[in-house]
């Protein structure tokens, strides 16, 4: 990231070329070296610098953009399947855990029926962030849709993703939601679902999840279901 000026006793255009492909930003030979010349291509080079960082900057911005999902800064549905299909195969080529959660925000319409759109988004932001501290690193947080999340946890067993989920349970309902007027404690329902014999692909597996998350709001909500205990009924 440091700009570079090459300056020799001797030039030409080839070796112009060349430590200029080599990365450097300008070249200027012995001869040349006056403090008008100096100043001027320092000058250059710096604004060439100041041009370079800008558009890295702009990049970053752009797969931010094309990654997250930009109420919650969670990542996108398309970021979410994209890694889920990576981390799948992955799991399957090493035969390694994995495993996915589903969560779904319980009476969300009420928040945005009777506080406004304000409050709901207000809501989900908090939800997001509770879920972002709650996890490791290497898991996935992202938007699924609305009002529900998901998070996939590689190199995670059925028992541990239970176990986090029901921390991930609690720590959004202890979340401080308050918001011109509206205090209330905001729940969410779970559904988790793991790699195995029954699971044979990514969509099978988020499936699997969707009907543990139904099994939770059936059952009364603000809980974690299995996709086991769903099946198996």
């Amino acid at each position: 990231g440091t700009p570079v000026l090459i300056l020799t006793g001797r030039g030409n255009e080839k070796l112009a070329a060349e430590v200029i492909k080599q990365g450097a930003y300008d070249y200027l030979t012995k001869n040349e070296v006056k403090s008008e010349s100096i100043a001027h291509i320092l000058e250059t080079v710096i604004e060439r610098q100041h041009l370079k960082e800008e558009a890295e900057r702009a990049q970053q911005r752009l797969e931010a953009l094309a990654t997250q999902d930009s109420l919650t800064a969670t990542y996108n549905r398309r970021y979410f399947q994209e890694r889920l299909d990576e981390e799948f195969q992955r799991a399957q080529r090493y035969r390694h855990p994995l495993s996915l959660v589903l969560l779904d925000l319980d009476s969300f319409k009420h928040v945005n029926d009777q506080f406004g759109h304000l409050a709901g988004d207000m809501v989900l932001s908090q939800v997001a962030k509770a879920l972002k501290i709650g996890v490791r690193r290497v898991d996935v947080v992202a938007r699924f849709g609305g009002d529900e999340f998901a998070v996939i946890l590689p190199e995670t067993n059925h028992q541990q993703a239970l176990n986090l989920s029901e921390r991930l349970r609690m720590r959004v309902a202890q979340s401080n939601l308050e918001f011109e007027g509206l205090d209330q404690v905001m729940t969410a329902s779970f559904g988790v679902a793991s790699i195995g014999p029954d699971i044979t692909s990514a969509e099978s597996l988020v499936a699997a999840a969707d009907r543990a998350l139904y099994d939770s709001k059936t059952k009364g909500r603000n809980q974690v279901s299995s996709a086991l205990s769903a099946v198996s009924k």
